[in-house]
């Protein structure tokens, strides 16, 4: 069995969920100092709407977890990963992670009852998509080529991070890595 070479790194300095914090605490503040903004006046049936929805984003990112664990792979951005995923969660998104966030993100606003935190929503996933998505998109871009890249690349991004599924030949097959570079040769 051989040892795989990480791909590199895309260079991505702070743990993302700290976008969605400070977003979300942000709104938050907003909503307990400055003006309430409810979402409903029921309150005791939205917050447990947003429970459960909190509950979906927190599945969603945990499985993206998971499924990155067991492929040996690094689940922290600012680490190389070992190889491009493309099972469980992975199928379906490019970052389930992120969008696991997302929806804990609308949750927890359902939770509070307020609809501060999704004013910055927007913002935040700007953010993400700049600081973070954009970078570990050009790993896999420079690294990796052939069956393996357009499978990866052909896919249309509909939400940030949600892709619909274009199939392609090639999905599965094992390739070298590049010793210097952790690319797939």
């Amino acid at each position: 069995m051989t040892a795989r070479a990480p791909l590199s790194n895309p260079g991505v300095r702070f743990p993302p969920p700290f976008i969605f914090l400070g977003g979300f605490l942000a709104g938050w503040a907003v909503d307990r100092w400055v003006r309430g903004l409810p979402l409903s006046s029921g309150g005791v049936a939205l917050e447990r709407v947003g429970f459960g929805i909190v509950g979906v984003g927190v599945a969603l990112a945990v499985w993206g977890i998971v499924t990155f664990r067991r492929a040996g792979t690094a689940v922290i951005p600012h680490q190389a990963a070992s190889q491009l995923v493309m099972t469980g969660p992975y199928r379906f998104t490019r970052n389930p992670m992120y969008v696991g966030l997302t929806i804990q993100y609308i949750g927890g606003a359902a939770v509070i009852n307020s609809a501060w935190p999704l004013i910055p929503l927007p913002l935040v996933l700007v953010v993400l998509v700049r600081r973070v998505v954009s970078r570990e998109r050009a790993v896999p871009k420079r690294c990796i080529r052939g069956p393996i890249r357009r499978v990866s690349f052909a896919r249309a991004a509909l939400v940030v991070g949600v892709a619909a599924r274009l199939p392609v030949a090639g999905m599965g097959q094992k390739k070298k890595r590049d010793s210097l570079t952790g690319c797939l040769a």
